[in-house]
């Protein structure tokens, strides 16, 4: 029992750790996206796909960043880990 509390306590702290430093790109983004803004033609953006194309470098190719390496593998094995925990506690409670 204390294997399978401590299993759901991995699980569920890889999904946090994943999913928050995603959503930290995310900040990322969007704080490249309100200087480019205010950098480039007025507040508007022009020709919306290459300025994104241009903001998406930026942030994930600007420089290696193997944090988010790490969060993707944190967030898949989170729901690896997860997964098997739900489908053992289905299997236990129904017998």
């Amino acid at each position: 029992m204390k294997d399978y509390i401590i299993s759901w306590i991995i699980g569920i702290g890889m999904l946090l750790a994943g999913i928050i430093i995603i959503r930290w790109y995310w900040l990322d983004i969007a704080t490249h996206v309100r200087q480019y803004k205010k950098e480039k033609h007025d507040g508007q953006l022009r020709w919306w796909w290459l300025d994104w194309g241009f903001i998406v470098w930026d942030v994930f190719l600007g420089g290696f960043r193997p944090s988010l390496i790490i969060a993707l593998i944190l967030l898949l094995c989170g729901i690896g880990i997860v997964v098997v925990q739900v489908r053992e506690t289905v299997e236990m409670v129904m017998g």
